[in-house]
């Protein structure tokens, strides 16, 4: 997986030297963790650079024209219906239009296809295509990881724990720290709703 920004935006971001490279080795094992916290809270991907096939029941996932996808899909690149035959956009539409991520396929009311099988209904239809919410990451999801890195890595010049909430000596009740709303505001924007 590309990352979805470069070392160079967290420096710039930061406000970091760019020259010096002390922490480069660190900065980048931040920005894969703060990839995996962003696809962690929203439940989706955001870069997606190969094409990998998903296989789909022909009776439990098909309503009527639609046949509903179980992930996010940034682009359909090829369609094998469960009777091996290849349908095309002549076809099929996809649903949403025009916008990302896509979550079915509608077979078109003039077309003679119909979403079928041969033997056996599971795993018959097989749809190509870019599996993730975008190929490229949105500038707000870029954004979030760079916010999140700079956020991440100056917590570690803290020396109290804060994980948990603390008493201070005149009785102040101190909460953990949460990540900051900027982040949470845009992985919020971002959050994969499940239906099921």
């Amino acid at each position: 997986m590309a990352n979805y920004v470069s070392l160079t935006d967290v420096k710039v971001y930061g406000d970091f030297v760019i020259s010096e490279t002390t922490d480069d080795d660190l900065l980048q094992d931040l920005i894969d963790r703060a990839e995996d916290i962003v696809e962690g809270l929203t439940s989706r991907q955001f870069a997606v650079s190969g094409i990998t096939a998903r296989q789909f029941d022909a009776v439990e996932d098909i309503d009527g024209l639609y046949l509903y996808f179980d992930e996010d899909c940034a682009e359909v690149t090829s369609v094998l219906n469960g009777d091996g035959e290849t349908l095309t956009t002549e076809h099929y539409v996809v649903e949403p239009r025009n916008e990302t991520p896509i979550y079915a396929l509608k077979r078109k009311a003039n077309s003679n296809k119909y979403w079928t099988y041969d033997t056996d209904p599971e795993n018959a239809i097989t749809v190509s295509g870019y599996w993730g919410y975008s190929k490229v990451p949105s500038e707000d999801i870029k954004h979030a990881v760079i916010r999140l890195v700079s956020w991440i890595y100056r917590q570690r010049e803290s020396s109290v724990d804060l994980d948990r909430p603390l008493l201070t000596g005149d009785g102040t009740i101190v909460m953990p720290t949460r990540l900051p709303a900027e982040i949470l505001s845009i992985i919020s924007k971002n959050k994969k709703l499940r239906i099921k």
